[in-house]
């Protein structure tokens, strides 16, 4: 979504969709910039196609909005965990699957893994 690009007005009981639509776009400029201090609150909202009051009551803060952005991340990072593990009986081998996994999310996932660890 461009920066000129405006979402249409959320309808009653969309607000966990704002609410992804808004991380979504904090994530992006975490990712694009490199630091989380480069994403301000209106930036953030100009970037998820809202204006800087909409966003306030789902996730009022800069530091809840990195919060929110490094659990999603963190829940996906359990996940290729327990993956890498699946049907690994031998605990050294479940061991060094984990590992593996481990530093493929960090490549995978730079930016995430420097803010969020």
């Amino acid at each position: 979504m461009s920066p000129a690009t405006r979402r249409a007005r959320a309808r009653r009981g969309e607000g966990e969709r704002l609410r992804e639509e808004i991380l979504a776009a904090a994530e992006r400029l975490l990712i694009e910039t490199g630091d989380e201090g480069a994403g301000p609150i209106w930036a953030i909202a100009e970037a998820a196609g809202v204006t800087p009051p909409v966003h306030l009551p789902p996730l009022p803060r800069q530091d809840r909005l990195l919060g929110a952005v490094c659990e999603a991340r963190f829940q996906e990072f359990d996940r290729d965990l327990e993956e890498a593990v699946a049907g690994i009986e031998d605990p050294l081998d479940a061991r060094w699957a984990r590992g593996r996994a481990y530093v493929r999310f960090g490549l995978d996932h730079p930016e995430h893994y420097r803010i969020c660890s």
